[in-house]
């Protein structure tokens, strides 16, 4: 395949360059981000969005400099996709909070007072959906070790302990004003003292 005459196609929305472009470079993104760890669902979803990206907005960039092919600069898009998709599932964990609250069914059920279980749902609602994740994932699924936790937020066992430690802070500084969770925690103090 001619990749100069590729480029022109595509930089003049020729449908003929589009599909040649498309069965030549979607296998070769693929395989290139499986290269990169990837599995073969997600590589071929980056890959198809590279594909279409180049082919619709990017290509207008491109320009043939000295030493530097078509192909590569194809290779650097698809990289720079895969560090932008890391860094989404980042902020972004596949632990849903669904997910989670379905294991572990908190709530009224468990014999907590039901104003006190709406302090805390509010509460968590207010936090970043990773920072619920962390406390959810850590407090209400049982044996839920802090590897585990960062894996599921993709992050290390060290940060996710760290976020989690974090998390509760801003939790205690939402809940600690409302008095229904002040008098929880004037009980339990007074249950300690007692025994």
């Amino acid at each position: 395949m001619d990749h100069g005459a590729v480029v022109q196609g595509l930089k003049a929305g020729d449908e003929e360059a589009q599909k040649a472009f498309a069965e030549e470079f979607g296998p070769l993104l693929r395989r290139f981000l499986m290269g990169l760890g990837l599995s073969h669902v997600d590589a071929e979803d980056i890959a198809v969005a590279c594909v279409e990206d180049i082919m619709m907005v990017k290509i207008r960039r491109f320009e043939y400099r000295g030493g530097h092919s078509f192909v590569s600069w194809c290779l650097t898009v698809a990289r720079n996709e895969r560090v932008n998709w890391s860094r989404g599932r980042r902020a972004h964990p596949t632990t849903t909070l669904e997910e989670v609250s379905q294991r572990a069914a908190p709530g009224p059920s468990r014999g907590m007072n039901p104003e006190l279980a709406k302090a805390v749902q509010d509460a968590l609602a207010a936090l970043s959906e990773p920072d619920e994740v962390v406390v959810v994932l850590r407090a209400l699924v049982p044996n839920n070790s802090f590897a585990e936790i960062g894996q599921a937020l993709l992050v290390s066992q060290g940060a996710a302990r760290v976020r989690y430690h974090r998390t509760l802070k801003r939790l205690d500084g939402l809940l600690r004003p409302i008095p229904c969770v002040q008098e929880w925690l004037l009980s339990i103090s007074q249950r300690r003292t007692e025994t």
